[in-house]
This record gives C-alpha cells, structure tokens and sequence, in this order.
C-alpha cells in the first residue's frame, strides 16, 4: 500500500508521508516521516507470531521502509497504540479471541504498558497465555 506526500501534515488524513525538520549535528534539515494510520499499525501487530514479541520501534521502522519514509511518526504512532489497546481489550473481555494483539509489542515492564488499557497485567496474562499455546 503506498500513501501520499503532502509538504505539509496539516489537515491532512492519515495515512500520509511528509518532510518534517529535524536536528542533525545543531542543523535542521528535512526528514520523510511516515504518518500511519490505525489500520498500517494493527497490520503490523497481527503480522508478530503468536508466542512471539515484537516491539513499537521495529514496527516503526518496518512501516517507514514499507513506504519509503526515513522513520514513522511516534507521536501519531502512540495516540494510535492508546485506540487500539482500548478496543482490543474490550474485544477480548466481550470473548473476541481475534482482538488486535497488542501485548504483543509493548513490554509489560515499561511505564507504557500501564498506561494503556487492561495494563501491564493484561499485556503479561496475554503473553503467557500465548507462550503455553
């Protein structure tokens, strides 16, 4: 699937690639950034075999490559991670086996695992339910 180029982000829908300034040695110089859209992201987590890990930055890095992009946007990345955990939980808990598997890119240990939803304790059940399969 490849996504437009806009110069600019602004207004624009997502999926999408843009120049973003970053610092390179104190100079500011252009970047293509990867703007994904939640459907690129769950692809993503679904494509990590059951029992395995993955983590946020390889998907990252797999997207922007997927599309020509030097890196993928964290930000936009992060507000997605939040929509998807909220209805794969959900899913879950409704008996939907076939949730988006998150837990299988963030780390239980890590600050952000227990700001999503079900927490560091789903994400660590999930997996280890995974790992006995």
């Amino acid at each position: 699937m490849s996504v437009p180029f806009f110069d600019t982000p602004d207004g624009q829908s997502l999926p999408f690639v843009s120049n973003r300034l970053h610092s390179v040695n104190g100079e500011r110089v252009p970047q293509t950034m990867l703007f994904p859209s939640r459907e690129m992201i769950e692809e993503q987590m679904r494509a990590v075999p059951m029992g395995q890990t993955a983590d946020l930055a390889f998907i990252r890095t797999a997207m922007a490559a997927e599309q020509g992009a030097a890196t993928t946007c964290p930000v936009t990345t992060q507000r997605l991670l939040r929509e998807i955990a909220e209805v794969s939980v959900d899913a879950w808990r409704g008996g939907d086996k076939h949730a988006v598997p998150f837990w299988r890119v963030i780390d239980p240990a890590t600050p952000n695992a227990a700001r999503l939803a079900g927490g560091a304790d789903f994400i660590r059940d999930r997996r280890a339910a995974e790992e006995r399969r």
